[in-house]
């Protein structure tokens, strides 16, 4: 994403931890949980790059899942939809 230039989605701890948090687990595979979250969203790069940022800040934030129950995210559940996900 940074070095290309391209829209997409750095499927990294921070991002994993906060998507198990809203309920949405990801694919213990990078490609797959990567392309789980870009089949859902549309975006280009400058709402990737500000996506990243904000996971990885609120990542540095909020680390365990009692800091979760007290975030302003608590109470809100994602919902990714898998079709065309491949096995």
């Amino acid at each position: 994403m940074y070095v290309f230039h391209q829209p997409t989605i750095i499927v990294d701890t921070y991002l994993r931890r906060l998507f198990t948090w809203l309920n949405q687990p990801l694919p213990s595979n990078y490609m797959r949980a990567q392309q789980l979250i870009m089949q859902a969203w549309d975006y280009d790069l400058t709402t990737a790059w500000e996506f990243h940022a904000l996971v990885v800040d609120f990542g540095k934030d909020v680390k365990t899942a009692a800091d979760f129950a007290h975030s302003p995210l608590a109470t809100q559940r994602l919902t990714l939809d898998s079709k065309g996900l491949e096995n």
